[in-house]
């Protein structure tokens, strides 16, 4: 056993390459995962590039997502002439060496066996939590980067009381929220943190810190809902459009928190053994929140142990917790789960799953090792050997599930990647090439998968939308503007093509209130003309 702080810095170059690495073989270097997100900000990138607009063909001023990740894909888009593809993926793969000293350092920074070092930069960099959006087109890589970057400044603001590093925590967080909306949260938890922070003495500096590092980094995340608010003309949409969910509180909850489950073992799908699956998941969150337990009250008892024969009051125990690096880690980790929780059960979205959880599993990882190495003396039944054996567990699942992740016939089946072998057949299919040149209208039912036939569709029109109880006129007015005259053309994918048609809306629907004619079809495309009913 050594101290951390001397751990060598080959151990992160070496994981961060490695990360990199499985990041471009899962990619196949040219096909990148491409889910309706991702395809939304190659769409926003282009237009960008392209015609110097913020904003593109679903939604003509950009209000549903912050503008920096888009952007950055314009640039290398418009100044090298890259796909933005190629540019996202490039940029994560990167991202996953400094994801990897960031672990690396605040592992270093709060824990003394090196061992636990070791352990925890491998599997925050290669788990599947991690790898597993690397090879997407998607802004959680980055994001966790930023955070992570930005919490570190903190911590060295904390330690060294330079107003420099206060500084660069502020920039980073503006960044963050550019990347994800998401972003508030971490300004929040690091404005909180403040507020218990061990390095500051007098209350008063601290709630001046406080206050000053949530005002300084709102600015720029304020200016842009402002604008957001100024092109919707709703104060409701400053984060964009938003449905009434379906979901509830606790069908959010529960999802929520089997998902931390899902962490730990690093299985990303219960099908089709769900209910066990999910019972595992909680049975293996309950016995490490016993052992996370255990081992608090033994640094309790060593804490007062080491303060005797003054007593140590319990508000000292408590701000020593929450005001110390692993206590910013906590209170981050918990305020993006519940924040989720309740993001799912006021805007209608994907259920919570790993992904939208995956910026809390490094900070609650770090945290949580950081409290092992402070109790690795025991506890009862927690032998020292016992814990040993349990990081020595989560090393191999966590690494084992993350190779299993990004492994070629894991990344072919994923439903929602437009680059897997089903969506690239079906988008070559030259049925697309009997589109009418005439179409005043073109509806399909995927319109993110054909832009990338080049075809720049609306949404198809809809009684309701995915996941929210909100009716729509869409379909009503698609049938107006039929019955006024005006061509419209309809492209139908196939449900087959989508292994889960979650976000399908019936065809029946639309036959209800228009006839469909066919143009041509083949087994996953058809293209039809719409009518007026007879």
């Amino acid at each position: 056993m050594t101290d951390g702080r001397g751990s060598d810095r080959r151990l992160p170059l070496v994981v961060g390459l490695v990360g990199a690495a499985v990041t471009i073989v899962a990619a196949k270097w040219h096909l990148p995962g491409l889910g309706n997100d991702a395809t939304s900000y190659v769409a926003i990138a282009d237009r960008l590039a392209r015609h110097g607009e913020l904003g593109y063909f679903l939604e003509h001023r950009l209000t549903l997502w912050p503008p920096g990740w888009p952007a950055t894909l314009a640039f290398f888009e418009w100044a090298f002439g890259i796909r933005p593809q190629i540019t996202a993926l490039t940029i994560n793969a990167l991202t996953m060496i400094v994801i990897a000293f960031e672990a690396w350092w605040l592992l270093r920074r709060l824990v003394r066996d090196d061992r636990i070092v070791a352990v925890g930069t491998i599997v925050a960099t290669l788990g599947p939590a991690t790898v597993s959006q690397s090879y997407m087109v998607q802004t959680e890589t980055t994001f966790i980067a930023l955070v992570l970057g930005s919490f570190i400044a903190l911590i060295r603001f904390s330690d060294s009381r330079r107003w420099s590093w206060f500084g660069l925590a502020v920039l980073l967080q503006w960044f963050a929220f550019l990347d994800r909306y998401v972003g508030i949260v971490a300004i929040g938890a690091g404005a909180l943190w403040l507020l218990f922070e061990s390095g500051t003495q007098t209350a008063m500096a601290r709630v001046r810190n406080a206050i000053g590092f949530g005002l300084a980094s709102a600015v720029v995340p304020g200016a842009w809902l402002l604008r957001n608010i100024s092109v919707t003309g709703d104060i409701g949409s400053a984060f964009g459009p938003r449905d009434t969910p379906t979901a509830t509180y606790a069908r959010n909850l529960v999802d929520a928190t089997t998902s931390v489950g899902q962490f730990i073992h690093g299985l990303s799908r219960y099908e089709p053994f769900t209910g066990i699956l999910r019972l595992v998941s909680l049975a293996l969150l309950a016995l490490c929140g016993v052992i996370a337990l255990a081992l608090l009250a033994r640094w309790i008892v060593d804490r007062r142990a080491a303060s005797a024969p003054d007593p140590v009051s319990n508000a000292s125990l408590a701000r020593a917790a929450i005001g110390g690096p692993a206590g910013l880690l906590a209170i981050y980790a918990f305020a993006h789960w519940v924040y989720m929780i309740y993001s799912a059960s006021t805007i209608a979205f994907d259920p919570v799953n790993t992904r939208y959880l995956a910026p809390m599993f490094i900070p609650a990882l770090i945290a949580s090792l950081t409290l092992v190495d402070r109790g690795r003396a025991g506890w009862g039944p927690l032998t020292p050997r016992l814990l040993s054996i349990g990081v020595g567990t989560l090393l191999v699942i966590q690494v084992g599930g993350g190779l299993v992740r990004v492994s070629a016939s894991y990344w072919n089946d994923a439903a929602s990647g437009y680059d897997a072998p089903q969506w690239q057949r079906a988008l070559a299919s030259p049925v697309l090439d009997q589109l009418p040149d005439d179409c005043e209208h073109v509806y399909s039912n995927f319109p993110e998968a054909t832009y990338l036939a080049h075809i720049e569709a609306q949404r198809s029109p809809r009684i309701t939308k995915f996941a929210s109880s909100d009716h729509l006129t869409e379909l009503r007015d698609a049938t107006r503007a039929v019955d006024r005259g005006e061509k419209s053309c309809l492209i139908w994918i196939s449900p087959r093509v989508l292994a889960t048609p979650t976000y399908q809306h019936p065809l029946s629907d639309i036959r209800a209130e228009v006839d469909l004619v066919p143009v041509a079809r083949d087994r996953d495309v058809a293209v039809y003309v719409m009518a007026p009913r007879a």
